[in-house]
């Protein structure tokens, strides 16, 4: 049951990570926290009134990530991909661009599909109980051409191309059992880590589960995409990796 409790979480925030449109805010705000220093809840940096004023005015605290005052956690719907990154082997790592091909499960027209979605062009289905991580995850079985079918109504995309996504959280994710357990016993544990400086062996573990189904995810779809899956953000909003390293 725990592993079954376990992805199901995890196939709740990859459907939030699937669903993400562009963000102008989210842009603005992280800018501006890079840029002057800001720490929400902690420090201000260089900040004068009137952009402390926006800040608060627009929600900023809410756009980056930082949700509450008891526990501030940085701005990590802001991080960049090198903190993470760097826990990885170097070896491990693979450029998008050396594992792109013409023979990938997505087409062009697939890869617009995903786009338009992104960019707010297009709506997405909406989605049927069937869809629910609960309904999916259950008994001890994973349905994953369910989960396929669902992606597909996100997206827009053919059943080929989905299964890049699915693909990706069933080898991350593993099957609900112990036997079959993808990179759970690796990265479960880490969301109860109060900042990534305390925990780097156990995200560099991680990681390193992490990285070689992102290289298979990213030679399946074949092509650059909006809102594409990288291991900063599968490990900041899947996994739930707070703080820096520094």
């Amino acid at each position: 049951p725990q592993y079954e409790v376990a992805l199901q979480q995890w196939m709740g925030h990859f459907y939030r990570m699937m669903k993400t449109k562009q963000d102008p805010l989210l842009t603005s705000c992280c800018s501006l926290a890079k840029r002057i220093g800001i720490e929400p809840f902690l420090d201000w940096g260089k900040a004068t009134a009137d952009q402390q004023t926006w800040w608060n005015d627009v929600d900023c605290n809410n756009a980056v990530g930082a949700n509450t005052k008891e526990e501030p956690h940085g701005i990590p719907n802001c991080q960049t991909m090198n903190m993470i990154t760097s826990l990885v082997p170097k070896e491990l790592i693979k450029s998008p661009l050396e594992l792109y091909s013409k023979d990938s499960a997505c087409t062009a027209e697939d890869r617009e599909s995903i786009n338009s979605t992104f960019l707010g062009e297009t709506e997405p289905e909406s989605m049927p109980i069937e869809c629910m991580p609960s309904k999916i995850v259950d008994a001890g079985q994973v349905r994953w051409e369910t989960f396929s079918t669902c992606v597909r109504r996100i997206f827009g995309v053919s059943k080929d191309c989905s299964n890049c996504y699915t693909g990706f959280l069933n080898e991350i994710g593993g099957d609900a059992s112990e036997k079959h357990s993808g990179c759970m016993i690796s990265c479960y544990g880490l969301e109860a880590c109060p900042s990534l400086r305390y925990c780097t062996k156990t995200a560099s573990w991680c990681g390193k589960c992490i990285q070689p189904a992102l290289n298979s995810y990213h030679k399946c779809v074949g092509g650059p995409v909006q809102n594409q899956l990288n291991l900063e953000d599968v490990m900041r909003k899947i996994v739930h990796v707070w703080g820096s390293i520094y």
